[in-house]
């Protein structure tokens, strides 16, 4: 037998389990505390007197015009300079609208139309010929 009987050495591997499993415990805890500390001293929850936000470091916030494509035009605020030209906006959106609406810009449906026309016609007669 060795220095310590089994049940001892259970025992004693045991106790050092809950030992260490504390001391973990203890660090994480003390971990999240000083998290939390940078974290109000960050967002400037621990200081007193702070204002924000700072002067002369951000964009000037205006009043804008936005027309659409679709003739719709409002105007909101926005940090742009000068009007702003949208091709899709909720008036015309067919999120918003429930309509399907095609924007075609420059004729770009027609042409895939027309490139995969000949695709087409090639798989409707090879289906017509294999019902035959």
């Amino acid at each position: 037998m060795g220095l310590f009987p089994g049940s001892m050495v259970s025992l004693y591997k045991r106790l050092k389990l809950r030992e260490t499993e504390s001391k973990h415990a203890a660090r994480q805890e003390h971990r999240w505390r000083k998290t939390c500390q940078a974290n109000r001293s960050a967002s400037g929850l621990a200081r007193k007197n702070h204002t924000m936000p700072k002067t002369g470091i951000h964009p000037v916030y205006e009043e804008t015009h936005v027309k659409c494509a679709c003739g719709n035009e409002f105007d909101t605020r926005s940090t742009h300079k000068g009007a702003i030209v949208v091709e899709i906006c909720a008036a015309c959106h067919p999120f918003f609208t429930g309509k399907q609406k095609l924007v075609d810009t420059a004729g770009r449906i027609d042409r895939f139309r027309r490139k995969f026309a000949a695709t087409d016609a090639k798989k409707a007669e090879i289906a017509a010929n294999a019902a035959k």
